[in-house]
């Protein structure tokens, strides 16, 4: 049923929302040491540009940093250090 139409008296009508989801401009970049020391800080990316992660300030005693792995919308894909991500 349209806006503005017109319905016959008597009958029930039931009116359930149409719902469109917002795909985000920005997305936050939120860097997981995974149990290393340091910090690094986030950053915003545009949802259109392509994103090359900033390089590792983490340290971990008896390991060698090798890339990121990103979570959330690419749930599971590698980041080779110096790749961009789109």
């Amino acid at each position: 049923m349209k806006i503005g139409a017109t319905v016959s008296g008597g009958d029930v009508i039931t009116f359930t929302a149409q719902w469109e989801k917002v795909t985000p401009t920005t997305y936050t970049v939120i860097y997981d040491g995974n149990g290393a020391e340091g910090t690094m800080e986030s950053a915003t990316a545009g949802a259109d540009t392509p994103l090359t992660p900033a390089e590792n300030a983490f340290t971990r005693e008896g390991y060698t940093f090798t890339g990121w792995v990103v979570t959330s919308a690419l749930s599971g894909a590698e980041v080779k250090i110096g790749a961009t991500v789109s």
